[in-house]
């Protein structure tokens, strides 16, 4: 409670109200249903599917929470971010002072899950793009995603959502959409558009290859060009990229768990060095061997790769059931 009041009614009355911001609202009920774009969440949501996994209509919820429970529209996030690029100022009146809003907009601690140089100001991310301070914040729900980048600098602002909750934030388009009209009040030439990722695409590959060893076996991970695969007898498992150092198979009947690398640590507490070990969702890892030495032991893959590993067998790796 806030102003002795629930979170959603100060939402409305301290910042959609005065930014004239009608068609949002700080809450998720059966009453705006109408008004809600139908979303989608993947079919199966037991396993670590990739971007391209078959899509289901998401269920209805209900949230009133402060995290996750805000209902807008691109007309209305314009009117947010207008209110951004002037420092804290509507089109009705200011909503926090000048000085409140330099802390707000203030780098405080380090945010590197918006990466390298990125912090956390009051509620927001503080960041650069092309020497310019940048705010931006990504949002994700049950089955949407969002992105927003304010330049405060070029006075310019994006906004994108997806209804669709697959793992993606749409950073790439706000962060090309801001650039794009940069450059075209600069009268500069357009910028070029970023690829996107090829998950299967696997450009340092060869730093996973090796063969690992747990409590009941060694499985081998080979690097063939560009593509990652994980082998053990007969069965040859192909990964895709999710994240760093994270991937999961592109079998479905082997994505109950992500596939996980870990690197040595470098100078520092950043893990950035050479890969040392491999697990199967959470549990212990088996470290990668010295090359010409044997493979040493430690906590082994989670119980669900140990089971099925088995030396004298070569369908061990069947998923149990």
């Amino acid at each position: 409670m806030i102003d002795n009041r629930p979170y959603n009614a100060v939402v409305q009355a301290r910042l959609l109200d005065p930014l004239g911001m009608t068609s949002s609202h700080a809450f998720i009920s059966n009453t705006i249903r109408s008004q809600e774009s139908e979303s989608y969440v993947i079919r199966r949501d037991d396993l670590s599917g990739t971007h391209s996994a078959e899509l289901s209509v998401a269920p209805r919820f209900i949230l009133t929470d402060a995290s996750g429970c805000i209902v807008s529209t691109p007309a209305d996030m314009n009117r947010y971010m207008a209110m951004l690029l002037a420092h804290g100022k509507g089109s009705h009146g200011r909503i926090v002072s000048e000085e409140g809003f330099a802390l707000f907009a203030t780098p405080f601690i380090e945010a590197e899950e918006f990466g390298p140089g990125a912090h956390y100001g009051y509620g927001i991310a503080v960041d650069t793009l092309d020497g310019h301070k940048l705010l931006r914040h990504t949002g994700g729900m049950q089955s949407f995603a969002s992105s927003m980048q304010v330049d405060l600098d070029a006075k310019v602002g994006a906004f994108a959502s997806i209804n669709a909750m697959q793992g993606y934030r749409p950073n790439p388009v706000t962060k090309y959409a801001i650039q794009s009209m940069r450059a075209e009040a600069e009268k500069k030439p357009l910028p070029k558009s970023e690829p996107l990722p090829d998950p299967l695409e696997i450009s340092d590959a060869t730093d996973y290859a090796g063969a690992y060893s747990g409590e009941s076996g060694t499985v081998q991970v080979v690097a063939e060009g560009r593509s990652l695969y994980v082998i053990s007898g007969r069965t040859r498992i192909q990964l895709a990229r999710v994240a760093g150092d994270t991937f999961v198979a592109t079998d479905e009947a082997w994505q109950s768990y992500p596939w996980a690398f870990g690197r040595e640590k470098t100078a520092g507490a950043t893990a950035t060095g050479k890969v040392s070990e491999m697990g199967l969702g959470q549990s212990g890892t088996p470290t990668r061997p010295t090359p010409g030495r044997k493979p040493s032991r430690c906590q082994g893959l989670s119980r669900f790769l140990s089971a099925c590993i088995t030396a004298a067998r070569t369908d061990c790796w069947r998923p149990i059931s």
